[in-house]
Formats: structure tokens, C-alpha cells, sequence
């Protein structure tokens, strides 16, 4: 469940400071809940507190955790190695029914229902031309679930979808950004949600909109980034999230008439990288966090793999850092960075350039929604950026490396948001990249001309490109539809077509693949416990020779120009599920609205 894992992480910004508010009036308790393996935040407490929905990392299925007893149990029984998976859930408000999206087949998600004891699931909403869908909340009386849609086209909406029959009342469409949290009011009059000020800024207002769609007017406005709106169970006041005091606290905002009464009062201080999810009926502020944190790492190497001590880059990147990519005349190495507030699924990325001379850092902005991967042009103007924009497409990007200036090269509208992979030929005219459909494609830059180099066998993927230094031949890792044979690593010919393979891993994945500067072995990467594997494989097939490594790493290695540094990501990020307690004034928590 590779992809289900590529789709979470973050970090929240900081804001200069403002005015000192009204100290808080009651102590509030936070209290760790769930931190495993298997922990994720793409679920929702019942607000009964029994259980929290979730979706299970190694199957794919949407499953429950019982939070007395920390038992997990499955609701959707997903087929063995299918692409297959549950993503975002909510609960009903009797704690009966669990709404889900689902992602099917046909590579787009659809909106379900499931009783929370399992069984048979019930397809609400299925649409291709709208590629996501998120089940937020449901309608106070259970009959209708608040969903944000996400369409092709670029356009998001806040809609209700009908528990009965997947009928769709439109209540407001919001262009090209989407909310991060949209939450019922306990009475069923109102909706939350936050929204961008404008293009030009990432900052966020809450607005309150009428439950018919009919009106809508703007709560909470402040210069700071106000996000994460969710309403107590008394409907008179609101929970939300706020960088005003210099860090991401959380605040309380009374509430009476349709309008906010007084100023919001701070409850909790620096949680972190905090996610809600959701309040149960006796007063559970239940949120997940981000802990720890990924890093890039350079170090001196040879063939007998790394030598020295292991520096880290970045100064202000600290715990936030992964994807390094040399500059060709390795003085330089280009990362990504979080940027922005938690947003559930993938978090905005800026670029990095590091000079490893001075050891300063200097921050590009490309203009895109989500960055996964980064490759150097040859003459290290230009950064061949894998990812997804502002407008629904994804694919490869050409980033200018002095100001961030973005243009696409090769997409498409609702594909993966990670891109495709893609690497450039040895004088940059030409780019090599893998489709969403797995295709190997050349695409030359000067006249705009796609072709098709081959196709993968039926069922296969392919990934972990890499060119060789004279631009000759490709290499790369191919996954077969039975997950039980291994990742095969191949090696293409690009004159003549010729593929070979030079090594397979049994019941094992291919985690990085990286050229050798003499163009006669590959280092081939895979992860494993206690630490991850780094194999020396030569071309003319001699038997691979495992290499010593100790150190944490993600993903593969990147090699400097001259082949004597190595850079690579260490990741230790986990989720953790908690709960804050006394939150609200005694007589709001006990009183909850029918």
C-alpha cells in the first residue's frame, strides 16, 4: 500500500506575532490515545467515543479501533495486492453507519456506506469527472453526508450526498481551492468551513454557510491562518486552529444568533502538526499529530559503501526535509521542504537549493499544489520537478532554479498527485518518463513531440528511473501484478530497444535505483529491518554484491557527480491519535443539543 502511505504529512508555519489574548479559562488535558504501526488520521471518532474509523496500512480496508481495548477490526475486506483502497471516513451520529471514500478500479474515488459492525457496503456516489471525493461530516438527523468533491476540472464543492439514495444537493463550488476541515452545526442550521483569503496568500478565514446553501457569511476574519473549524456538541461554541499567537494554538469562539460573540479564547498552546478529528457527544476534542520528522543526509561513500560521519543539511528545514538531487557540478543540492498547515493528504512543498560550500539555504516557490521527486537539467538551470499543480493536473514540471517559474512539460488532468517519474537525457534536450500508466515515453522539448517508448508486461509497473552518465541506457525497477515474484531490475537500450535483467529481489521491493559514475553497476536500494539494503549490481553480470549499511535511510541514494558523496532522506515520521479534555465549560460539555 505504497501510494495509501505516500498520501500523508506536514508541517504548520508560524506568523509574526499579534495582540496578547484573554487567557485561557479552563486547563485543558491532552492524553495520548493511539501510537502504533498502524496508527493514520484518515478516520473519525463515533461520537459515542467507542471507536475510531480508520484505514488499515497493510490491506487497504477501512477498519475500526476500539478505543477501550485498543482492538482493530476490519470492515471492507480488500482482494490481495489490489490498488485498490479506503481513504478518508466519518461516523454517523448514532455511531451505526461509517460514510468512506473509496479508491476503485477505475482510479477514481467514490463515495460509500458500511454498517460500523462490517458487512456489506453500499455505493452512495461514483463519478468519474469527479476524481476525489471526502466524506467531512454527517447531517445531524443521519440522512445526509456532508462531502467535499474535487472534479477534474479543478473546481471543488461543498455538497450534501443523500444516505439513502446518493442523490446530490451543490450547496457551494470554490474554484480551485478546497477546504481543510467542513463540519454540521449540532442543529443542523449551519456549516463551517475554511477558506482562502485570496491567490495571493495562503492564509485562511472561517466562514459559516447556511445548511440549504442559501447564505453564507464570513465568522471568523483575521490576518492569520484560521483553519481547522469543528463545533462543540452544545452548537455554541466553536473549536479551531490559528497561528494569530505566533504558533498553531487552538482557540474557542463562542457562538449565538448565526454570529461569533466576543473574541476567541485561547485552549491549548503549540500542539504541533495537529489534525482534528472530530468531538465526541460527551466533550472528546480527538486530534491526530504529526511526530517526528524526515532530514537529508550527505556523506562521504566509496564501494565499500559510506565513509564518515553523516552530516545533515538545512538550517531552518530541519525534521522537514527528503528528495535530494545534485546540482551537476555538485556544489549544490536541491530538496523539498514542507511548507503550510496540515491538509490531511498532501502537503504543499517549496524547493530547496543547499550550497554545501557555505552551508546556506535558499528557498523556490514552484507553482504547484504538491512536489514528489527532483532531478537537476544537465546545465543545473532547470529542475525537472514530479508532482501536481494548482489545476488538476499531474505529471513532470520545469522549474527554473533562480525564482521557482513553473511550467508543465507532460500531464495529466486527475492522475496521481505524486506525478510521474522522469529523468532528462545527457544534454537535456530530451526528458524519459514513466506515464500513469506505467508506459515508458521520450519527449523532446524542442518541438513538444511524445512517443512511446514500450509498455510494461500485463500487470506490471515500472519505477525508480535512472539514465546512465553518457545517456546510453535507462534503468529502472518493474513490479510484476504478482507481488510474491519481486521487483526485476531492468536495464533498456535506448538505441536498440534491448531490455535485460540483472537482478531480482524474491518477495522483496526495489526502493531506489542510482548509476555508478562509471557506468558499469547500478547501486540498487530496498528497505529492510533493522536498516535498509544497498546492493552493488555490474553490468556484465557478475553476481551482486550486498554493501554494509547501518544508517536510517528512505528510498534510495543519490550519488554526487563525482561518485564520492552519497545524499539520501531519513524518515522516522509516525502518526499519533489524542484526545483534549475539559475544553469547554462544564455546562457545554454535559448539555449536548439533540
Amino acid at each position: 500500500m505504497t501510494t495509501l502511505r505516500a498520501l500523508v504529512g506536514c508541517l504548520c508555519l508560524a506568523a509574526p506575532a499579534a495582540a496578547a489574548e484573554p487567557p485561557p479559562v479552563f486547563a485543558p488535558k491532552a492524553e495520548i490515545v493511539w501510537s502504533d504501526a498502524s496508527t493514520n488520521l484518515l478516520g473519525a471518532p463515533s461520537l459515542d467515543g467507542r471507536f475510531l474509523s480508520f484505514v488499515d496500512p497493510a490491506t487497504g480496508d477501512l477498519a475500526a479501533y476500539e478505543i477501550a481495548t485498543g482492538h482493530r477490526r476490519r470492515l471492507t475486506r480488500n482482494q490481495p495486492d489490489a490498488k485498490t483502497f479506503a481513504y478518508f471516513s466519518t461516523v454517523s451520529p448514532d455511531s451505526r453507519r461509517v460514510a468512506y471514500a473509496w479508491f476503485n478500479e477505475r482510479k477514481f474515488y467514490e463515495l460509500r456506506l458500511i454498517d460500523a459492525s462490517g458487512g456489506e457496503s453500499k455505493l452512495l456516489y461514483s463519478n468519474p469527472e469527479i476524481g476525489f471525493v471526502q466524506p467531512c461530516d454527517f447531517s445531524p438527523d443521519g440522512r445526509q453526508i456532508l462531502t467535499l468533491f474535487f472534479r477534474k476540472d479543478n473546481v471543488s464543492q461543498i455538497a450534501l450526498v443523500s444516505a439513502e439514495d446518493g442523490s446530490v444537493q451543490v450547496l457551494k463550488t470554490l474554484s480551485w481551492f478546497y477546504p481543510k476541515r467542513i463540519s454540521f452545526s449540532p442543529d443542523g442550521r449551519y456549516i463551517l468551513y475554511d477558506s482562502i483569503v485570496s491567490r495571493d496568500s495562503a492564509a485562511r478565514d472561517i466562514l459559516l454557510l447556511r445548511a440549504d446553501g442559501s447564505a453564507e457569511t464570513k465568522l471568523i476574519d483575521d490576518e492569520a491562518n484560521d483553519i481547522f473549524p469543528v463545533w462543540a456538541p452544545d452548537g455554541a461554541h466553536i473549536i479551531f486552529a490559528s497561528n494569530r499567537s505566533g504558533d498553531m494554538d487552538l482557540f474557542l469562539q463562542d457562538f449565538a444568533n448565526g454570529e461569533a460573540v466576543g473574541q476567541p479564547r485561547p485552549i491549548a498552546r503549540s500542539l504541533g502538526r495537529a489534525l482534528p478529528m472530530g468531538v465526541t457527544r460527551d466533550g472528546l476534542y480527538y486530534y491526530g499529530l504529526r511526530a517526528g520528522g524526515s532530514d537529508v543526509y550527505v556523506s562521504g561513500f566509496s564501494d565499500d559503501g559510506v565513509a564518515g560521519q553523516p552530516e545533515r543539511v538545512g538550517r531552518t528545514t530541519v525534521s522537514r526535509s527528503t528528495a535530494p538531487a545534485w546540482s551537476p557540478d555538485g556544489k549544490n543540492l536541491a530538496y523539498l521542504t514542507q511548507l503550510g498547515t496540515e491538509n490531511y493528504g498532501q502537503e504543499s512543498r517549496g524547493i530547496v537549493i543547499w550550497s554545501l560550500a557555505d552551508r546556506t539555504e535558499r528557498l523556490a516557490l514552484p507553482q504547484m499544489a504538491f512536489v514528489s521527486q527532483l532531478e537537476y537539467s544537465p546545465d543545473g538551470q532547470q529542475l525537472l520537478a514530479s508532482g501536481s499543480d494548482g489545476k488538476g493536473r499531474a505529471g513532470l514540471f520545469q522549474v527554473r532554479v533562480d525564482d521557482g517559474s513553473t511550467r508543465p512539460l507532460v500531464s495529466e488532468h486527475g492522475g496521481d498527485p505524486r506525478g510521474f517519474e522522469g529523468v532528462w537525457s545527457a544534454d537535456g534536450e530530451l526528458v524519459y518518463y514513466l506515464n500513469g500508466s506505467g508506459a515508458m515515453h521520450r519527449y523532446a522539448l524542442a518541438d513538444r513531440r511524445d512517443e512511446e517508448l514500450f509498455a510494461p508486461e500485463s500487470g506490471a509497473t515500472l519505477h525508480s528511473l535512472a539514465r546512465s552518465p553518457d545517456g546510453a541506457k535507462l534503468a529502472f525497477a518493474q513490479r510484476p501484478g504478482d507481488a510474491a515474484s519481486g521487483d526485476a531490475l531492468i536495464v533498456y537500450e535506448i538505441a536498440g530497444g534491448e531490455r535485460r535483467e540483472l537482478m531480482r529481489l524474491r518477495n522483496a521491493p526495489l526502493s531506489g535505483v542510482e548509476w555508478a559514475r562509471d557506468g558499469r553497476n547500478l547501486w540498487v536500494s530496498a528497505p529492510a529491518a533493522p536498516a535498509p539494503k544497498l546492493w552493488k549490481v555490474p553490468l556484465n553480470g557478475e553476481a551482486p554484491r550486498e554493501i554494509p549499511w547501518t544508517a536510517a535511510r528512505e528510498g534510495g541514494i543519490r550519488l554526487s557527480p563525482d561518485g564520492r558523496r552519497v545524499a539520501y532522506s531519513a524518515n522516522d515520521q509516525h502518526s499519533e491519535v489524542w484526545t483534549l479534555r475539559d475544553w469547554l465549560p462544564k455546562s457545554a460539555a454535559a448539555e449536548p443539543q439533540p
